[in-house]
């Protein structure tokens, strides 16, 4: 038998993930459709963000937001 969804999102970095968790916890059905990663992309993700307050205050209100042991406040950027 087939699912059936509300919503489908296409694209599962922190944009895609923070809006399935949201809307997730809205009691919709969410179908999250990734891209396979291939190559050096498969091992590791060690990608960096720059996240405004006003994004920390919606990652922490759906409860995403994690640790701040990892978090580092950004003082420049050339």
């Amino acid at each position: 038998m087939a699912k059936t969804y509300d919503v489908c999102i296409r694209g599962a970095g922190i944009v895609g993930r923070s809006l399935a968790l949201h809307l997730a916890a809205k009691r919709l059905r969410v179908a999250l459709v990734a891209q396979e990663a291939t190559g050096s992309a498969a091992h590791s993700d060690v990608r960096a963000y720059a996240l405004s307050p006003a994004s920390r205050a919606l990652l922490q209100a759906i409860r995403c937001w994690p640790d701040e042991v990892h978090a580092t406040p950004v003082t420049r950027m050339e």
